[in-house]
């Protein structure tokens, strides 16, 4: 499944800490008197955390007031519409195993922060103008920081992580504790810190280390001069300053939704129509945060249908799949899958389940020669495509493995149509005869086309594999469905 969580917060932890930080800098760059406190609109507070972890801090509340003071004022704005999907240290997600990956979703983005300086000197106000002259007349028009900065995990993603956690050790224990199975993969990030809060609940934290925020000076520095403000009694001169960072907004998450063969809880992939016209999916907030699933765009039908699956690996482009198929494992027999003609949620058309019969032995055929059957089956290992040769199907239509399947593995079949007749040999060819021309034609028609399956699973039972009623096995793409399946029971 993929699905996205917003990052509450990072207005605070992020966005104002970066000002602060940059104004820091700028203090220092500028020849501002070192006794001049920061005054920022709208400063946030922290939460206190034990267990290791620490929150930056901002003390210019309690800093007593001097004759000097830097009054900021901040105006954040998106720079695009475009989002950057890469974790924050480019080079892994924040967190990665073998049935979770969590990435920092970021937002490029453009701060204008107008700095007045106040001080009871003028010589001081004037000191910082002649700095910032000289400044940009020998080494340009702006600075380069360095940030750090930090956000909060939102607790949907906690549960979702403390989920994969315990329904992985269903069926296959491990003595490993929460802290331990997140903390102790080898794909976590370094910058990923999990602790206790002060009501012992366990929250996550994420530090940020941004070196390459480039600021510079909006205003013309010949119309720089002190002023004197009568209400306070101080000279003041004013500084438009704007920088460009990346703000982390969401985390991006992508998941299997069995465990070591266990499901994980239904919230987790659950799906239904917000009304019978408005077909986008939609999933109730976990906990107090927002949490949304996505579609991906595919052209098959998944089996289940809330089973978000795209191959990505396939053997060629002029195979198409059209069904995928999410297996469960049998603890007392590993190798059985399913049957061909007893599949839930969809039953094949009689000309399709009748061809699939007749060229049993060409399903799994794929050598130098081409292919026997203008269906073929593969098994994939998560998103790794597996020899063909690891399948086979009996004379009743059973889809088996060859060897043990492990339960810490998520398997998938996946049946694809072969689009192209110069990939089939002299018997695949001969064997098109068994089909209906018009049938063969909309069998073609329907994998080459644009087709996304929206079908909703709608379901209450603790079992989705369980079929359910007719409505909810309905689909938006209705062509995709009435080309290879009829209506359960027809």
């Amino acid at each position: 499944m993929f699905a996205t969580a917003v990052i509450k917060g990072t207005s605070g932890t992020v966005a104002r800490t970066t000002v602060d930080a940059v104004v820091k800098d700028l203090k220092l760059s500028l020849d501002i008197d070192p006794t001049a406190y920061i005054d920022m609109e709208n400063i946030y507070t922290n939460n206190t955390y034990q267990s290791g972890i620490n929150t930056i801090s901002d003390n210019n509340r309690i800093e007593q007031s001097s004759n000097e003071r830097i009054e900021v004022k901040i105006v954040e704005d998106k720079l695009s519409d475009y989002v950057v999907g890469l974790s924050h240290d480019k080079l892994k997600p924040l967190f990665k195993n073998r049935h979770l990956a969590i990435s920092t979703v970021f937002r490029p983005m453009t701060m204008k922060v107008s700095i007045i300086y106040h001080s009871k000197s003028k010589v001081n106000v004037d000191r910082t103008i002649a700095s910032l002259s000289e400044y940009l007349v020998t080494k340009g028009g702006g600075y380069v920081h360095m940030v750090n900065s930090y956000y909060l995990i939102p607790k949907s993603v906690l549960g979702l992580l403390e989920n994969v956690y315990t329904t992985a050790r269903v069926l296959v224990p491990d003595d490993k504790n929460f802290v331990e199975y997140v903390l102790g993969d080898s794909n976590v990030a370094k910058s990923l810190t999990l602790g206790s809060n002060i009501n012992g609940s366990v929250s996550g934290l994420v530090s940020l280390l941004q070196t390459k925020i480039h600021g510079t000076f909006d205003m013309d520095i010949k119309d720089l001069k002190s002023e004197l403000d009568k209400t306070n009694n101080t000279y003041t001169v004013e500084l438009s300053y704007k920088f460009e960072y990346n703000k982390p907004e969401r985390l991006g998450l992508e998941y299997d939704i069995i465990i070591n063969n266990s499901y994980l809880p239904e919230r987790y992939y659950k799906e239904r129509y917000i009304t019978d016209i408005d077909t986008r999916r939609y999933t109730d907030e976990m906990f107090d945060d927002k949490y949304t699933l996505h579609d991906i765009p595919k052209q098959y039908v998944c089996i289940p249908p809330f089973d978000n699956h795209k191959p990505i690996d396939h053997i060629s482009i002029s195979i198409k799949p059209f069904l995928s198929v999410l297996c469960m494992i049998n603890a007392d027999d590993r190798k059985n899958l399913f049957y061909l003609n007893e599949l839930v949620y969809y039953d094949f058309v009689d000309e399709v389940m009748d061809y699939m019969t007749n060229n049993r032995e060409g399903l799994l055929d794929g050598l130098q020669k081409g292919y026997d059957s203008i269906f073929l089956l593969d098994l994939y290992r998560g998103e790794s495509l597996l020899h063909r040769t690891n399948l086979t199907v009996s004379e009743d239509l059973l889809v088996s493995a060859v060897n043990d399947l492990e339960l810490t593995g998520v398997y998938r079949v996946v049946i694809s149509m072969v689009v192209d007749n110069n990939e089939l040999s002299p018997k695949g060819r001969s064997s098109i005869k068994d089909l209906n021309p018009e049938v063969y034609s909309t069998l073609l028609s329907s994998v080459n086309g644009d087709l996304v399956d929206h079908r909703i699973a709608d379901s209450v039972l603790s079992n989705p594999m369980i079929p359910v009623d007719s409505i909810s096995r309905k689909t938006v793409q209705v062509s995709t469905v009435k080309t290879f399946f009829k209506e359960k029971g027809e």
